[in-house]
């Protein structure tokens, strides 16, 4: 160990590393069993000779692995980023978990941009295995990531102009927590896709923690080309939502109005059971805005905004 770490030192490697070195040298493993077995067998040495041997390879190679681990250098790890966004810039975090999500959470992150000046992430979040050992490696989650990534620079080329798009993708075991490292770098809004009535298991993650408003679109309807944007409720984040994809042409109404005019209908999570009907149906594109989580107020019963 001691003259490993040395002519490791020399040799210009810095003092944990030779260590390190050191101590995978000092490891003895299965050849001191081999040899001394080999050489108890030929009378070269005798059974309490083999014992030694065989005491100081279990203590050896047990210690290697804890001993690695304290002298190791350890690397920080790094999570998904773009960087900070540009003063004065409206940045929307689209965040994409299936394939056939990319098109509708794009299209409703660049309406929401307007006409900039906005930036678009679009982020892919890779689901990888939370085991260490993978059984064919992770060839197909690399393959998965490139074929994303060029998916995702291809929906780019839609975004308006004064809109800047950032295609983005990353590997996590647990994709919610990848994407909320994401806007804790500073978002101002996230979209996310439902694939049914109900928010998947990522968008209701993302509602439960975003720091920021959290809007939750349908995959199997579009808006009408033309139209007002419906606000139903009064919550204030789907307020602003509305506003955002509609401008002034924002029209308030009524539960149970006749919808079938509306480019789409906006309601906050705290209103949702007035547009049921209209989920239901799928026949009008219906967002639902989540508040940030440092706005819910939370009770055994009862979920309130403020």
């Amino acid at each position: 160990w001691a003259g490993s770490a040395v002519f490791a030192k020399m040799g210009g490697l810095s003092w944990a590393e030779g260590n390190v070195l050191g101590i995978l040298m000092n490891c003895r493993g299965l050849l001191v069993l081999v040899v001394a077995l080999i050489a108890l067998n030929q009378g070269v040495i005798t059974p309490p000779m083999q014992v030694a041997g065989v005491v100081m390879a279990l203590v050896t190679t047990m210690m290697t692995g804890p001993l690695v681990d304290r002298f190791l250098p350890s690397v920080p790890g790094s999570g998904p980023g773009v960087g900070p966004a540009t003063e004065g810039t409206t940045r929307i975090l689209a965040v994409v978990g299936a394939v056939d999500e990319g098109a509708p959470v794009a299209d409703i992150a660049f309406r929401l941009a307007g006409s900039g000046p906005a930036e678009v992430i679009l982020f892919r979040p890779i689901q990888l295995s939370p085991y260490d050992e993978l059984p064919g490696g992770i060839h197909d989650e690399v393959l998965e990531a490139e074929s994303s990534l060029r998916a995702l620079k291809l929906l780019g080329t839609l975004a308006p102009d004064g809109v800047t798009v950032h295609p983005t993708t990353y590997g996590a075991v647990d994709p919610a927590e990848a994407a909320l490292a994401l806007a804790a770098d500073g978002v101002d809004l996230i979209v996310v896709a439902s694939s049914g009535p109900g928010p998947t298991s990522l968008a209701d993650r993302l509602a439960e923690s975003a720091p920021c408003p959290v809007v939750v679109c349908p995959v199997d309807t579009s808006p009408r080309p033309d139209g007002p944007v419906v606000l139903l409720g009064s919550d204030r984040h789907a307020t602003e939502v509305a506003e955002r994809h509609g401008g002034d042409d924002v029209d308030s109404r009524e539960p149970g109005a006749d919808m079938g005019d509306a480019r789409l209908v906006v309601v906050g999570v705290a209103d949702s059971h007035l547009a049921e009907g209209l989920i239901g149906s799928r026949t009008t594109l219906v967002l639902t805005v989540h508040p940030p989580a440092d706005s819910v107020v939370r009770s055994a019963s009862t979920k309130e905004t403020t």
